[in-house]
């Protein structure tokens, strides 16, 4: 029995290379048919998936600290304050022109907020994640890259501008499937760097600083869980560095519309730097006047036209944020930044307790990460890609869950010991 919970040496084993075989077929079948299986309005289905696996699975233990923790009660007061900013004229007029969709980002938060719930539940009780769920995941996420690599050419000039949330939302599960791995280390580093590259190719240039961020921080993780203070002073410097990005993006950098690198084959010195820069000014001015609280928040960033006295050269005809913050704050103001904030807060605190599980490692990593990707991309909230984030919703869960079962463990350990 000791040799069978050892760690495992190598992931091409005859088991791994066995089912790979099998699930081949399927694979290719979904790498044919992605975009009509993985469509993002389908986040309430596959909700709905994890709820029947649940209840199929009728013997899990059932805890109030999964429903009543800083995270649940965090993310419901940024639900329940987005319910009490809808601009009811904006509201009124879509009722008359029947016209729902507007309820779409009220609904995912909602879906979210029961994925992390779902996810605390099967970690708490699953100790291993499935060996074949984790081979596939693997294996379609290596086949999502060759596929764009054969269209690279297509991706660069904004095909899917969505590949590095792909990449994103589906590394942390790939990683996981490799905690008993003697070498999960290094098999991490190699699927990181896969990815870097991947995204360095397409010009996916915000993704690539996210998942150098994700990959620094899985390599000092040992050092940064020293002591709470040094761990707590990540986020921190990591929320003071993103604003000092923004300070050298709109203040320093000339912004004259040309590309990086004119003539380079390499996405990330193919595209300029003035997108992002003439959209803020706008949205800056539009917003000025409800920075405390929005404009609304069902009034996206997608339906504010430009403003007629500043200068607008591009060739769209809206002023869509592309920056989680700048989303929230023409939404939901700075109260709901703030707010949005406290729910980082809350994971990140949380995920203390959890330090040396490597479910956390991963979801700390990746959440630090996400925080420089939502400079410069809708994310995590109000995005397009919801399906996409609803696993990292999933994700997060996962890891608080794991977090909660290392503490039960301990404590029947320590009630032993004092029985004894």
């Amino acid at each position: 029995m000791a040799s069978f919970n050892l760690p495992r040496r190598t992931i091409l084993s005859k088991t791994n290379v066995r089912n790979a075989i099998i699930l081949s077929p399927l694979l290719i079948f979904v790498a044919l048919f992605n975009r009509h299986i993985f469509v993002e309005s389908y986040l309430s289905y596959f909700s709905l998936c994890i709820f029947v696996f649940l209840i199929f699975k009728n013997h899990y233990k059932l805890k109030s600290i999964m429903f009543i923790n800083r995270i649940v009660i965090s993310i419901f007061v940024f639900l329940i304050y987005t319910l009490f900013r809808i601009d009811i004229d904006f509201f009124v007029t879509e009722m008359n022109n029947n016209s729902y969709g507007f309820f779409d980002d009220i609904i995912n938060l909602s879906v979210y907020l029961v994925l992390f719930i779902f996810g605390t539940i099967l970690s708490f009780n699953r100790k291993n994640p499935s060996e074949i769920i984790w081979l596939a995941i693997t294996l379609y996420f290596i086949m999502y890259i060759l596929r764009s690599l054969y269209s690279l050419e297509e991706m660069q000039l904004g095909a899917h501008l969505g590949a590095g949330d792909v990449i994103i939302s589906l590394s942390p599960f790939v990683l996981l499937g490799l905690k008993n791995y003697k070498y999960k280390e290094r098999y991490a580093n190699i699927i990181l760097f896969i990815g870097i590259f991947f995204m360095a190719l397409i010009g996916a240039r915000t993704a690539l600083l996210a998942l150098v961020v994700f990959i620094f921080l899985m390599n000092l993780w040992p050092y940064i869980i020293k002591n709470k203070l040094r761990y707590n002073l990540i986020l921190f410097f990591a929320m003071v560095t993103i604003l000092l990005l923004y300070f050298v993006y709109i203040v320093l950098m000339t912004h004259d519309g040309e590309a990086l690198i004119p003539g380079s084959s390499i996405g990330i010195f193919q595209k300029s730097t003035d997108t992002r820069f003439v959209i803020w000014v706008h949205l800056l001015a539009t917003i000025q006047d409800n920075i405390l609280w929005g404009v609304g928040s069902l009034n996206s960033t997608v339906q504010a036209s430009p403003l007629a006295y500043l200068d607008f050269t591009m060739n769209r005809k809206n002023l869509s944020a592309h920056s989680l913050y700048f989303e929230l704050i023409y939404r939901l103001g700075i109260v709901g930044l703030f707010l949005f904030l406290g729910i980082i807060l809350a994971l990140w605190s949380c995920f203390w307790k959890g330090r040396n599980v490597w479910e956390i490692k991963i979801a700390a990593s990746v959440l630090i990460a996400i925080l420089f990707l939502a400079s410069s991309q809708v994310v995590i909230i109000f995005s397009f890609m919801e399906l996409r984030w609803g696993f990292v919703w999933l994700f997060f869960g996962i890891a608080f869950g794991s977090s909660l079962a290392i503490t039960s463990i301990e404590s029947k350990k320590t009630f032993n010991n004092l029985g004894m």
